[in-house]
């Protein structure tokens, strides 16, 4: 059994989602930090204060950056457990045209890349870059939009219920296949 070609991408961005994930919390502790750090200024304006933040709402601080703190090294852990099996499903690609393919996805999916980068790093090379862009772009979606379908070839059973445990049963799946 394969699974659509939407499903399939689902499954490529559990990386990047994870990243994501990893980066807004490292930011909500820095953040978090700065404020438990930061003396409240004096009442000089005899205006009114909110009554508050006091030691409670410091201690509250401390202890919402420190249970995120120790959430990190699981989700930094499963960041790299979805890198290495994304990774390893990609290099199964065989066959014509799947050393592009595999270049593609890699890129967009586990290194980050934005899609100007990866033309650039396909493409740039060419005598007629510059003139013919706009063709090495559609050229570089069509490399994606193959390796994709190709790779929900291969997908069954094993990779549906990963998505389903990743993103939940509730999860609904965009019906676009742009991008």
């Amino acid at each position: 059994m394969s699974i659509e070609y939407n499903m399939a991408r689902q499954w490529l961005k559990r990386y990047q989602l994870q990243r994501g994930l990893i980066d807004s919390k490292m930011l909500r502790v820095e953040v978090l930090k700065e404020k438990a750090s930061s003396p409240g200024s004096p009442k000089l304006d005899g205006m009114p204060r909110d009554q508050k933040w006091n030691g409670d709402g410091l201690a509250s601080l401390i202890a919402t950056y420190t249970d995120i703190e120790r959430e990190l090294p699981e989700d930094i852990k499963m960041g790299r457990e979805l890198h290495k099996q994304i990774d390893a499903f990609i290099k199964r690609l065989k066959g014509q045209g799947s050393a592009e393919m595999k270049l593609v996805l890699q890129m967009k999916y586990l290194d980050l890349f934005d899609w100007t980068d990866i033309v650039e790093t396909l493409f740039l090379g060419k005598a007629d870059f510059l003139e013919k862009e706009d063709s090495y772009t559609r050229r570089t979606f069509k490399i994606h939009k193959n390796g994709i379908t190709r790779l929900s070839e291969l997908m069954g059973e094993k990779e549906l219920q990963e998505i389903i445990c990743f993103y939940g049963e509730d999860f609904d799946f965009p019906d676009s296949k742009s991008e």
